[in-house]
Formats: C-alpha cells, structure tokens, sequence
C-alpha cells in the first residue's frame, strides 16, 4: 500500500502540473506552441531592427543639439566682427591703432620711445622705411660692376 500511495502523490503532482499549464496556456494546443514561439521570435527580431534606426535618431538629435549651440556661438562671433567693422569706420580709431600698433606720427611730430628696465634699447623694434629699391635694370649694372671688379659709379 506503501508504495501505491507514492505512485499516487507523483501521479497527482502530475495531474496538478498539467493542470496548471493547461491553465496558463489552456487556449493554446499543442500545435499551437510553435506558433507562440515563431511570434516570440519574430517580435524580438523586430525590436532589433528598430533598435537600429532608433538609435541613429538619438544621434541626429544630438548633432542637431551640437549645431545649434555652434551657430550660436558662431553668430555671436559675427555679431562681434560686425562691432569691430563699424568702429574701424570711424578715422579717430583707426589713427588710434595705428599709432599704438605701428609708432606712426603725423607729420612734424617727434616720436620717442620709453625705455624700461626689462626693455633693453637694442631689443626695440623701431619701424624704419625701407629705401625706395632702384629698377632691377639698375640693379643688374651694379651687381655686373662688382662681379666684373670695375668701380660702381
């Protein structure tokens, strides 16, 4: 009797689990698993195709976020230059930068430079005209003379 009683437990531990997926999938027939599955399958494959393009939106977003930031900055820089146009209109400015940049002096005036303790005279750049260059005609005669050894006159 012993042993019908546990034939009988493992027998009803079957019934109750046939029971319970006959419940949870008691819509479903045998056949019909596959089916499930097949469109298990087919809907992950699907996920992973649009997981694709999806992610290739995220990124056009973000290049539209990182463009819009560079035309900001951008704008702001011609806004900038477009200052810097109109003040360089005005001739009192453009004397002003020439004479702080370049040393320039209107006629008459004598320019001076002052000379600190950590600027050595021999380190100033003084700007100085350069000597109008003669025709390269001319020039071709004098380097003649010399190479040939008469005098340059």
């Amino acid at each position: 009797m012993t042993g019908g009683r546990v034939i009988g437990c493992v027998e009803a531990g079957r019934d109750r689990a046939q029971t319970l997926t006959m419940r949870t999938f008691g819509w479903l027939g045998q056949g019909d698993r596959i089916y499930l599955l097949a469109t298990l399958c087919l809907a992950l494959l699907l996920f992973a195709m649009a997981f694709g393009p999806a992610q290739s939106y995220a990124a056009a977003g973000d290049r539209v976020a990182q463009l819009f930031e560079r035309r900001a900055h951008l704008q702001s820089e011609v806004d900038r230059l477009e200052e810097r146009r109109l003040s360089l209109q005005d001739e009192e400015e453009i004397e002003l930068l020439a004479r702080e940049q370049f040393g320039f002096v209107r006629p008459g005036e004598i320019p001076y430079v002052v000379v600190g303790p950590g600027n050595p005279v021999d380190k100033l750049e003084i700007a100085v005209p350069a000597p109008e260059a003669a025709p390269w005609y001319r020039r071709m005669i004098v380097t003649l003379r010399q190479l040939l050894g008469s005098p340059v006159g």
